[in-house]
């Protein structure tokens, strides 16, 4: 995949209103080239620390093209989504998933069928905490490089041996954001040698500064009670769980446990990929893998349709 397939943004901007008298910015992009009498789910992005629905470019693009109705949110204090810099750092786990709620709600409110969600890294937690609930407002979920149920604490060794003086010194200044405070710092947490400078300095630009302490401690440890979402046996035929192979945010090991803590759901290992799977080079290659997921899980019937 070449550095020149990366999609020029063709998206719209709307906000929808959560709670807290907050206002979410949602991107969106509707599906073109949809086959008659063939009713997609939309698909509903969901980012994690530092970034925004702006990560997702990519994906909308990509998707939309083969007729999904695409829709990127960014969860309050981030992108152009209400910032209260009082709370930015403490919003919880709890109030970023009420933000998801919103906005299926208001997908459900405009006519649209049941989302697949798609979140990565702590958007993955986020979908994870909404299925305890919601598990029955969603068509499936999609985890990218997901937290796992158990939490955070089984990827500090991959950490430590990653970029281990740089997150010595992020535990000193207790600010997780010097990880990636530099864009040669987050090429080493985030993106693999692939990514082109520019690329990486036009990413960088675009992450938050601000870190969200309370969820970091809420994702450290067991954040889910899994029996919850364990019970939705459809959810459970249905979930996907892909990861890559250069990801030392969340190794593979640590997706293993992911997927065998929901009962031993297989686990998608794109090569030559690092954590931010949807902004890397070979983002196409991740994509492809979820559509093809998507198919063989949920639209048997239309797996070689496209």
């Amino acid at each position: 995949m070449s550095y020149s397939s990366k999609y020029i943004p063709t998206y719209k901007t709307i906000f929808v209103d959560s709670t807290d008298d907050i206002q979410l910015e949602l991107i969106y992009d509707m599906g073109v080239n949809k086959i008659q009498h063939v009713n997609l789910p939309p698909l509903l992005f969901v980012h994690g620390s530092y970034h925004a629905a702006w990560c997702w470019e990519n994906f909308l693009g990509w998707f939309s093209g083969r007729g999904f109705d695409c829709f990127a949110l960014s969860l309050r204090g981030h992108g152009e989504s209400t910032k209260i810099a009082s709370k930015d750092s403490a919003w919880s786990l709890e109030q970023y998933v009420e933000d998801v709620s919103s906005v299926v709600e208001f997908l459900c409110e405009n006519g649209l069928s049941k989302p697949i969600i798609i979140g990565h890294a702590m958007g993955g937690a986020i979908c994870q905490k909404y299925l305890e609930t919601s598990s029955d407002k969603v068509t499936s979920c999609v985890l990218l490089c997901s937290i796992p149920p158990t939490g955070l604490i089984y990827s500090l060794p991959n950490w430590f041996t990653s970029v281990s003086l740089t997150m010595l010194s992020a535990l000193i200044l207790q600010n997780p954001y010097f990880l990636i405070s530099t864009p040669e710092r987050a090429r080493k947490s985030y993106f693999s040698s692939n990514v082109p400078k520019d690329l990486l300095d036009e990413y960088h630009s675009k992450f938050e500064s601000t870190f969200n302490k309370k969820v970091n401690l809420q994702t450290l440890t067991t954040f889910i009670d899994m029996k919850k979402i364990m019970n939705q046996k459809n959810l459970m035929k249905s979930m996907i769980i892909i990861g890559g192979e250069r990801d030392c945010i969340i190794p593979i090991n640590v997706l293993d446990k992911l997927g065998k803590s929901y009962g031993g759901i297989k686990v998608d290992i794109v090569r030559n990929v690092a954590h931010d799977v949807m902004l890397e080079v070979k983002w196409e290659d991740v994509a492809t893998v979820i559509l093809k997921r998507i198919q063989e899980k949920l639209f048997e019937q239309f797996a070689n349709i496209y």
